[in-house]
């Protein structure tokens, strides 16, 4: 969350020294409040997130460095760019164009991966609670608040948080029912601790619990925790 003087100053900045040739954003938006429950980010988004570590006493090495790239040449290319001289205001601009190229991908796979999860998931959910669409509706929610709330913990976007919660209702559910040990509950286990798998943490940074390709394992799992109590005190 940045506060409205950071807001102007970003815009200043990318009418000031913005590519007209490079995109707006990358992936997709869906941002009917403050979260994006798709994924993709906005070049001003990111110039405001640069300038308000800048205003904090971030230096511009720093930032480069805290950022996890994907590509070691678009990497390269960042840090080049105050080999070159450029000043602080268009060295904001020009690392946010770089790193949209950078994560592009990402958020165009993660798009295409809901168009498979949220199928199954609603499948799941029908195997397990049948046609309860009230139950359903309060678990979306419950997942819109906490997607909501999470983003004054950390920087985050998707449709993960009402994933997670939904994995803890069925769980609790299962647990509550004596079906822990079930098709449905491994499914669902095998489900939530996938993120893990395949995007752990660096070596070393497991305290952050955030993966290689910046999947917040830490808001995944309080989420998923969330629907567990909610469930569990018969709020959900």
């Amino acid at each position: 969350m940045v506060d409205h003087h950071t807001k102007a100053a970003a815009e200043n900045l990318v009418q000031q020294h913005g590519n007209p040739s490079r995109p707006k954003h990358v992936g997709k938006i869906f941002q009917p409040l403050m979260h994006n429950y798709l994924y993709g980010v906005t070049r001003l988004h990111i110039v405001e997130q640069i300038t308000a570590r800048v205003r904090k006493g971030q230096s511009l090495e720093s930032i480069w460095q805290s950022m996890n790239w994907f590509n070691r040449k678009n990497r390269e290319d960042a840090r080049s760019l105050s080999v070159m001289g450029v000043s602080k205001e268009k060295w904001a601009v020009q690392f946010a164009e770089v790193l949209m190229i950078d994560i592009k991908a990402k958020y165009e796979a993660s798009n295409t991966h809901l168009l498979i999860n949220i199928p199954l998931e609603l499948a799941l959910f029908y195997f397990v609670f049948g046609m309860n669409w009230k139950l359903l509706g309060k678990v979306a929610l419950a997942g819109v608040v906490f997607s909501e709330l999470s983003g004054f913990y950390r920087e985050n976007k998707g449709f993960s948080m009402i994933e997670f919660l939904l994995y803890g209702v069925v769980l609790q559910h299962l647990y509550q029912t004596r079906k822990l040990v079930s098709l449905p509950a491994l499914f669902t286990a095998g489900i939530a601790l996938m993120p893990l798998y395949f995007d752990p943490p660096a070596p070393g940074q497991w305290k952050t619990m955030t993966g290689k390709e910046h999947t917040a394992h830490d808001l995944h799992y309080i989420a998923m925790g969330g629907g567990l109590l909610l469930r569990w005190f018969k709020l959900l």
